[in-house]
């Protein structure tokens, strides 16, 4: 705290003893120690930088979509809220006008992104209409909704590389993604972390004439969202990977071996969708996980599939997200 506080690169707050129940979509966790909310990129970099150096772990909070803290809590999170923003981004196509560029910061919600598509009357991410989460944890597990990934748009990436601690720029090839698959990710124990700071998308500028069916799309796919239960109840998203290379779709191979319902403490397999737990409202870390273990044995038994997780337990991938 004394480091951050007194320090001129730093702008933002750092609150101690804060329950990170709050900044996750399942509404579970324990205490961060600290809890630090930069409310610029060169603070969120000055931040992440001074933690590496002092070979400190820190938790990378965005929509907290994804995720399952543990009860134990975590010492030091680092939130990207405050990182919210969506402009034009210099690098047009100039050789297609209908195509426009935009820049979106890491923390930026899906909400913030749809509503500057819709006022610019820009198409390319109505499917993602209602995804809760950040762009920034989209990008890092190449999020799909609806059929579309979230690189089938992607342009750029500015990112923090861990190693060397510089700004750097990736662009965009399409061998380097693949079904919940970026290079953002880490592979292997040895490989840095590339923490994403902005990325460039590519939409297409429709006529004024075209705005009231674009909102029209929009409202489709949020009423999509919402008739399959997705804000019923607090989750983390798909809780298991499909596996469309097999034909194997993990809510439906659920479904199957007749989960749907069933509960560990206050964590339940949500009755409407096999590949959602939801918080019935007093659930812990440790249902949730338990849960999970308890669909992964049953689906491996009955039907010899073995369901890959997607939502991260934060205790068990620590170094991992260092």
């Amino acid at each position: 705290m004394e480091l951050f506080n007194n320090s001129s690169g730093f702008n933002g707050s750092v609150k101690t003893d804060e329950s990170l129940a709050l900044h996750t979509t399942m509404k579970v966790g324990g205490m961060a120690s600290v809890f630090i909310e930069p409310a610029d990129e060169n603070s969120f970099i000055f931040v992440c930088s001074e933690l590496i150096q002092r070979n400190l772990c820190f938790l990378l909070i965005g929509g907290g979509s994804n995720i399952i803290v543990s009860d134990d809590g975590f010492d030091i999170a680092v939130s990207t809220k405050r990182l919210s923003s969506v402009c034009f981004s210099s690098g047009n196509n100039a050789e297609n006008k209908n195509i426009r560029m935009i820049n979106v910061q890491c923390g930026s919600s899906w909400g913030t992104v749809i509503r500057f598509c819709k006022d610019n009357i820009l198409s390319g991410f109505e499917e993602f209409t209602g995804l809760p989460g950040t762009v920034g944890g989209a990008v890092y597990m190449n999020a799909s909704c609806f059929g579309k990934s979230t690189d089938r748009n992607l342009v750029s990436v500015r990112y923090l590389d861990t190693e060397s601690l510089s700004v750097k720029e990736y662009k965009y090839n399409a061998e380097d993604w693949g079904y919940k698959k970026s290079p953002f990710q880490k592979t292997t124990a040895s490989d840095s972390m590339k923490i994403v700071l902005s990325a460039v998308f590519s939409c297409s500028q429709l006529p004024e004439s075209d705005s009231d069916s674009m909102n029209e799309c929009c409202s489709f796919f949020l009423k999509e969202r919402a008739s399959k239960g997705h804000f019923s109840s607090p989750s983390a998203g798909s809780v298991f990977r499909n596996k469309p290379e097999e034909g194997i779709t993990a809510g439906k191979i659920i479904d199957e071996c007749s989960l749907k319902g069933v509960s560990v403490g206050g964590a339940e397999v949500a009755p409407w969708h096999g590949n959602f737990i939801i918080n019935k409202g007093n659930a812990s870390a440790s249902d949730i996980k338990n849960l999970v273990e308890l669909v992964r044995n049953t689906v491996r038994e009955k039907k010899g599939v073995d369901l890959e997780c997607e939502i991260i337990f934060v205790s068990d991938s620590v170094r991992q997200l260092r």
